[in-house]
């Protein structure tokens, strides 16, 4: 009796571990799933960039990014890292190029070229706060391929991404803060190949976070 009591348990949890596996998957694909693109000659990169960049206001909502931190309260000396999200809101795939992707330019200050950019404000307006310059690509580097993702209706990109540090300590109080993402790059090199490119017509555009708080304690 206890052998036929003990048979189809073991079925239903293999049944429960198969399906867990199955779900970790799919949420992993969709994540790092790099997309399929069109190889196009160099020649036609200028005519499709101006087309892609007339299509921006109309693609504004289609994307959204959001943002949360682990907890409220950090020393002046701590590293505060974000969880970054990008969500596709339409009702079709689109292609994203990733916020964390090698060579993108984070900031504390929005600027003119692709970047991420924290935009920190203290409450107390005689804080005055220094960040370091941003970490820009090297000349000559490529967007690469695994730098984009394709994501379904609804579903995710998630990361994690460190506001830039201070030149010194950041002062006692209390702040808010919100992210810019701002990206131009709607394709990527081909790996070994000098004169073509791959059209991956990725979503381009500026939109901008929610706004979390945060304190800073001595």
């Amino acid at each position: 009796m206890a052998a036929r009591v003990i048979k189809p348990l073991k079925v239903a949890l293999v049944v429960m571990m198969v399906a867990l596996i199955l779900i970790l998957f799919s949420s992993t694909a969709n994540k790092s799933t790099i997309p399929r693109g069109t190889p196009v000659p160099f020649s036609e990169f200028s005519q499709l960039a101006s087309t892609y960049d007339q299509e921006i206001n109309a693609r504004r909502g289609e994307i959204e990014i959001s943002i949360e931190i682990p907890k409220t309260a950090y020393t002046p000396e701590e590293v505060i890292s974000f969880s970054v999200s990008l969500i596709n809101r339409s009702d079709k795939d689109i292609v994203i190029h990733k916020p964390d992707a090698e060579y993108n330019i984070i900031s504390a200050y929005p600027g003119s070229r692709d970047e991420l950019a924290f935009v920190v404000i203290p409450d107390n307006p005689a804080i005055s706060l220094a960040f370091q310059g941003p970490s820009a690509p090297i000349a000559g580097l490529v967007h690469h391929p695994e730098g984009f993702a394709l994501l379904s209706p609804g579903k995710s990109y998630v990361t994690s991404i460190a506001m830039p540090r201070l030149i010194r300590p950041m002062p006692p109080g209390r702040y808010s803060v919100f992210l810019t993402y701002r990206n131009h790059v709607f394709a990527a090199d081909e790996p070994n190949q000098a004169e073509s490119f791959i059209d991956y017509h990725a979503w381009m555009g500026e939109i901008t976070s929610n706004t979390l708080s945060f304190e800073i304690i001595p």
